[in-house]
């Protein structure tokens, strides 16, 4: 190797050396005042009209599932925003649907304090099958994510039916983003689409609903709904 390349790979390697410690400083103090500025905008003080407004936001959300649920006739409604999670240190979020409001059939259990979270990395099936789909029915023990399989067994639901809520990126856009996800879950109902109806368990004994067109219709239509009352 000649002697002027070992050089100027020398006198790189000094730089580098000599500027390690100055980047390492730049990075670490701007993380810390992203983390300060978050912590601080989580702990302002918030007004009595902002507090008002976000509360009329949760019961026109509460009164719309219910209405969907009265209308669909199933057991619950959970309706979901999409958030950022845990900030990483590159600045990055991990994607979370928390529930805003859900709607129950009388008697049965709300789930709003015991599993409201559901984080985006433990559906990634579900959400990739939705990406591509006006909605996606699921069926216990046999969906291919384990939370959504756990979270069915648990709360003891049959047949589910799951819905992106979407808004336009942009003002005037086509070009639609995913603002969160409603579910609408059936307990002892067997909920089906046309094409499905050879697959149906034989070891299912409560009552089958076909999912036909006019319930397609009422999930577009609720889409369209919460997507501006979230």
């Amino acid at each position: 190797m000649p002697v002027s390349v070992v050089i100027v790979l020398g006198i790189l390697a000094f730089f580098a050396w000599l500027l390690k410690k100055p980047v390492e400083e730049f990075a670490s103090k701007l993380f810390d005042q992203l983390t300060d500025r978050l912590k601080r905008s989580s702990k302002e003080p918030a007004s009595g009209a902002d507090l008002v407004r976000k509360a009329k936001k949760a019961i026109i959300l509460e009164q719309a599932a219910e209405a969907l649920r009265v209308r669909v006739d199933c057991d619950h409604v959970s309706v979901y925003g999409c958030q950022n999670g845990e900030y990483l240190r590159s600045g990055e979020g991990i994607d979370k649907f928390v529930m805003q409001a859900e709607a129950v059939e009388q008697g049965l259990p709300r789930y709003m304090d015991t599993e409201r979270m559901v984080f985006a990395q433990d559906i990634p099936r579900t959400i990739t099958a939705l990406e591509l789909q006006p909605y996606l029915l699921l069926w216990a023990e046999r969906c291919d994510d384990w939370k959504v399989n756990k979270m069915m067994q648990e709360r003891g639901y049959d047949s589910s039916i799951a819905v992106f809520v979407r808004r336009p990126i942009k003002p005037g856009s086509p070009e639609m983003g995913i603002i969160g996800m409603y579910v609408l879950s059936w307990r002892d109902c067997e909920v089906y689409r046309p094409d499905q109806a050879s697959t149906l368990p034989k070891s299912h004994q409560g009552p089958t609903r076909l999912l036909d067109s006019d319930m397609e219709h009422l999930l577009q239509e609720y889409a369209n709904k919460f997507s501006y009352s979230m």
